[in-house]
């Protein structure tokens, strides 16, 4: 299990400042993804399993979060006790 914490710059679209692409959710939001990602074609942000938790953007265009990363489906389970762990 991995945990970080992210903080990005933003425009009001959610697409991210100083970066040629990317963009967050702004609104907050927490985000369960199992294999499959944030499911946009091309994107890489949230490959695997885990969790994120997103804070809405503040006054200054920041959004910050944290994500919870682990190795497979059942390594997810087993801490976030889904089905008993099994």
């Amino acid at each position: 299990m991995k945990i970080e914490t992210f903080e990005h710059n933003t425009n009001k679209d959610g697409t991210i400042k100083g970066k040629g692409r990317g963009a967050v959710i702004t609104e907050g939001a927490i985000r369960i993804y199992k294999g499959h990602g944030c499911g946009l074609k091309g994107c890489h942000c949230s490959d695997g399993y885990g969790i994120s938790i997103i804070a809405p953007r503040d006054k200054k265009g920041k959004v910050k979060g944290v994500k919870v990363s682990f190795k497979n489906l059942k390594e997810m389970k087993e801490n976030l006790n889904f089905n008993g762990g099994k």
